[in-house]
């Protein structure tokens, strides 16, 4: 009886791993989607892994600006295994066997039976009719009757089977509080100053007592004042609040040409200092600055007209960011001011028999300042020159009287009043991030100081001989804006 020819094919497999692999995912807390993603041939804890955790963390500050972040350490978050198949030559086997049975025969099942992996395997059937062991028939049942021969022969390809695994990390940047602040603070400072300025000196330009001066044409007079105040945050920008410190000196002299008409010059140097209250990444604005121009009042009857036109010169040094953050970014460059204004008032007291005065005035201001780049942080800024200008319109009363006090003439003077303020009013400006300049434009933006405000100050004076001293407190609220100014002025007259 001739040999049973079978014929099949097998797989030999072999696994190997692949090494592993790590995915980093960037994304902003609340928002949808990745916005950086990264893969690398290592893990999180290498070289490599750190190098990867910081080139997401700028990716991540990139997309979020102009806000900053708080940027949380990797978190594994899932893992995947890839495969990849390798196969190799196939080769035959030939297996030979018989069946010794005399009681039946034998079959051969379809199916798996193991790798047939070595050449000129030989044997019999055994119980089952399995084939010898490491073979499979790929062909139908065939039955090997008793005593009968086979021939099998298997084509077996090699294969090798690569496994990968790649964990998979998440970083997450937490949007807190917007960057870039200081220099937008430095412009409102610069601004404000402006406004501290000429509320002080239209008011005194405009006090009928100004031009008490008998036959002394000639006043010179000099002030120191300071204060403080608040700006309000404006969460929903990530803008944080901030503090202003300020204080400066003031002097000028003044002359009567004319009856009614007073001409003047003044001259002011000043310091403010603003810095938030946000403590992950605070930020800080040092401004010094010197003004000086011409001021002038004219008083027909109970009619006053003040004037006011000033420029200046000063520097802003800021200061933003924290060790948190990669470091304290630092910059300094020169602004210019200018502002100008007038107020009209009338004197009721020969109307009404009591020395109350409505005033109505109006001013413009504006600031420019140069471009800067900072230094001390990856992510420092690197801003360009511009200007932010707005303007303010007032409404209000003041009171004034006079007593007799240790035989001394005491004048006290009490205003109140409501200002609306419009105009570039958070002081925005754009910038660039200097070491990444591909990631566009931020736009840098202070706390807002629109709309209106309330303000109210109290003003007592002593003449003397030849002069006067006084000490006045301003405040306001409102804009948002809160402060206080306190000062005291001498004023002589020859």
């Amino acid at each position: 009886m001739a040999p049973l020819d079978l014929t099949s094919s097998s797989v030999t497999q072999t696994f190997q791993p692949n090494g592993t692999a790590t995915r980093i995912d960037g994304v902003i807390g609340g928002q949808p989607g990745t916005v950086f993603t990264t893969t690398f041939g290592d893990t999180i804890g290498s070289a490599a892994g750190q190098s990867a955790v910081a080139q997401t963390g700028v990716a991540i500050t990139n997309a979020a600006a102009p806000v900053r972040v708080q940027l949380s350490n990797p978190l594994l978050v899932g893992q995947t295994t890839t495969q990849q198949v390798i196969n190799g030559t196939p080769f035959q086997v030939t297996v030979t066997g018989t069946n010794p049975s005399t009681f039946q025969p034998l079959a051969i099942p379809i199916g798996d039976r193991g790798v047939c992996g070595s050449a000129g395997v030989s044997g019999v059937l055994g119980s089952g009719g399995a084939l010898p062991a490491g073979c499979q028939n790929n062909a139908n049942v065939a039955n090997v009757a008793v005593g009968g021969a086979f021939t099998l022969v298997n084509t077996n390809t090699p294969q090798t089977i690569l496994t990968a695994t790649t964990d998979i990390y998440q970083v997450t940047g937490t949007p807190v509080v917007r960057i870039g602040t200081a220099h937008p603070l430095g412009r409102i400072g610069a601004l404000q100053d402006l406004d501290r300025l000429t509320d002080r000196i239209l008011g005194e330009a405009s006090d009928p007592g100004f031009f008490d001066i008998g036959d002394r044409p000639w006043t010179v007079f000099a002030e120191a004042y300071g204060g403080y105040g608040f700006l309000n945050a404006n969460p929903g920008q990530y803008v944080p609040g901030a503090r202003s410190d300020f204080g400066g000196v003031t002097g000028g002299v003044a002359g009567a040409p004319l009856p009614g008409l007073m001409l003047g010059w003044i001259a002011d140097v000043s310091r403010v200092d603003m810095s938030t209250n946000d403590s992950f990444a605070p930020e800080s604005s040092r401004l010094d600055l010197m003004k000086t121009g011409p001021f002038g009042s004219y008083r027909l009857g109970d009619f006053t007209v003040a004037l006011l036109g000033v420029v200046g010169r000063g520097d802003n040094s800021t200061r933003n960011g924290s060790q948190e953050v990669g470091g304290v970014a630092s910059a300094s460059y020169g602004l210019t001011t200018a502002t100008g204004g007038g107020q009209f008032s009338f004197d009721l007291k020969r109307l009404i028999g009591t020395s109350i005065t409505p005033q109505f005035g109006y001013q413009y201001a504006r600031v420019e300042n140069e471009g800067f780049t900072e230094t001390g942080n990856p992510l420092a800024l690197q801003g360009f020159s511009g200007s932010a200008q707005r303007q303010r319109m007032w409404l209000g009363a003041v009171w004034r009287d006079e007593y007799e006090v240790w035989n001394f003439r005491v004048e006290p003077r009490v205003y109140v009043r409501a200002m609306n303020i419009w105009g570039d009013t958070d002081a925005s400006m754009n910038a660039i991030f200097a070491t990444v300049p591909g990631a566009g434009q931020v736009n840098l933006a202070g706390p807002q100081t629109e709309g209106w405000a309330a303000q109210w100050g109290i003003r007592v004076r002593v003449p003397l001989v030849a002069g006067v001293i006084q000490v006045s407190y301003d405040g306001q609220a409102g804009a948002g804006y809160n402060s206080q100014v306190f000062a005291a002025r001498a004023r002589f007259s020859f």
